[in-house]
């Protein structure tokens, strides 16, 4: 055995844009969107607060002005009893990769463990730039440490949140970290789909999310191909007879935690509406019968596609099949 040195950078509550360079931050529209929201909340807590004081320092001279004529001081508005509160520092773009990632510099990495996302699945448009923004810090990072293939494994979000969750685009998120994965050499994914927790954004089962880690650092950073480093992967979706066959990846006894058939799958016709549709396993692919209506219609295909989904393919090592989507076929 070998140690292993981990540094911890981690700050709670975070959105992406606070981990990226103000350089490289305002290079892309992406980017730019984030900064300018932060831009526009600290010139509006500027006006908040400059009101607020003038509205104190008034106050004063009322209190001022009655006790110089002997007159009881006037009530204070609750208003006045606290200070207006701003943007967060660590909320600021660029803040936490000045404090937490630049003076990490002069150490000697070998890879990256980035867990993050949930601040930035607050809508789907934010969700969608997720997509250009964490290749963006990736890119970024490598260049700080100067090593073009610095390996990052990027943890999935887990389930989390049914219903009207304030946190409200998941899945779209998800699959701007999975797509990025697939674009980045020298990256890996850590799917965590089973290990959350409806009503906790922070899962207490934390030993198997630092299991699929180190399974994905053994096989990315230290080359053990000896290892199964991640579960069952959505490849394509073809078309055979009257069925749709979803092919996936790392195949093998692959089962559901209820050893029934597969749940969570869905799909949606031109119209966009999904609907839930029965599906089977086979040894490589999930195998689905559309609806006689869609014979010959484009379909798209999803599966564990929900902040909180119905997610029980696993391949025999226990690990989860990742949620997707598919192109219209």
């Amino acid at each position: 055995w070998v140690p292993v040195a981990l540094i911890q950078t981690a700050m709670g509550g975070t959105a992406i844009e606070s981990w990226i360079d103000h350089t490289s931050l305002e290079a892309i529209p992406a980017g730019q969107v984030g900064a300018k929201f932060y831009r526009d909340a600290v010139a509006k807590f500027e006006v908040k607060k400059t009101a607020w004081l003038a509205a104190k320092a008034a106050f004063e001279q009322q209190v001022a002005a009655a006790k110089a004529a002997g007159q009881p001081e006037p009530a204070m508005d609750a208003s006045l009893l606290k200070e207006p509160e701003g943007v967060k520092p660590h909320m600021l773009p660029s803040a936490l990769f000045n404090g937490k990632v630049a003076p990490l510099q002069p150490f000697a990495v070998r890879g990256v463990l980035w867990y993050q996302g949930e601040s930035n699945a607050s809508d789907t448009a934010s969700a969608k730039r997720y997509g250009d923004l964490l290749p963006l810090l990736i890119t970024t990072w490598r260049a700080a440490w100067q090593d073009p293939a610095l390996p990052f494994i990027v943890f999935q979000l887990p389930g989390y949140g049914a219903g009207n969750s304030k946190w409200a685009d998941w899945p779209t998120l998800r699959a701007q970290q999975a797509a990025t994965v697939v674009r980045t050499p020298g990256s890996a994914l850590v799917c965590t789909i089973d290990l959350g927790e409806r009503d906790n954004i922070h899962p207490t089962r934390k030993q198997p999310v630092g299991e699929r880690a180190a399974l994905a650092a053994r096989r990315l950073i230290y080359k053990d191909t000896a290892v199964v480093a991640e579960g069952p992967r959505f490849l394509k979706a073809e078309r055979s007879g009257s069925e749709i066959v979803l092919r996936l990846s790392h195949t093998g006894a692959l089962t559901t935690d209820q050893s029934s058939a597969p749940v969570g799958v869905e799909i949606a016709g031109a119209d966009g509406a999904f609907t839930t549709i029965a599906a089977r396993l086979t040894d490589d692919a999930l195998v689905i019968t559309p609806p006689p209506a869609s014979a010959g219609a484009k379909v798209t295909v999803r599966y564990a596609w929900a902040n909180w989904p119905d997610a029980h393919v696993r391949d025999a090592s226990g690990q989860p099949l990742a949620p997707f989507q598919t192109e219209p076929l």
